[in-house]
Formats: structure tokens, sequence, C-alpha cells
């Protein structure tokens, strides 16, 4: 069975690599900043027939509505 990063084409594991190289956010942030990649990713696959702006905003108002999750982590 494929691995969920394996699912998305890697992409999520380009971002990553794409972090480190750039040095775009600090080392213990990038895994954080890969999982919300990959958990959009997900997400809008399950969600066809909507504009990436759309789709965005599902995505965050989704996050926003999970226990514990803070208006800043949005």
């Amino acid at each position: 069975m494929p691995s969920r990063g394996e699912r998305l084409g890697g992409v999520p594991d380009g971002y990553g690599n794409f972090l480190r190289q750039k040095n775009l956010a600090p080392a213990k942030q990038q895994p954080c900043l890969v999982r919300c990649v990959r958990g959009f990713l997900l997400f809008a696959r399950r969600r066809t027939g909507y504009g990436f702006e759309q789709t965005l905003d599902l995505f965050l108002a989704e996050v926003g509505g999970r226990v514990g999750v803070k208006p800043w982590q949005i």
C-alpha cells in the first residue's frame, strides 16, 4: 500500500526539500509546514468542483473548527 506521500506524487517531500534548500523556515517548523501542505492536498482531493481559493477557504474553516486549534494556527 502506498504511503500518503506517494499517493500525493511526492509533493509534500518536495516541499520539505524546498524549505530546507532555501532555508525558508526554521528546521523545527518545517515538519509542521509539510504536514499542513499534505493535509490540504488530501482535503482538496475530496473537494472536486471548487477553485483553489474556495478549497482553501473550506480547508481553513475545517481546521479552525477542530478542537484545540487557536486562531494563530490557522
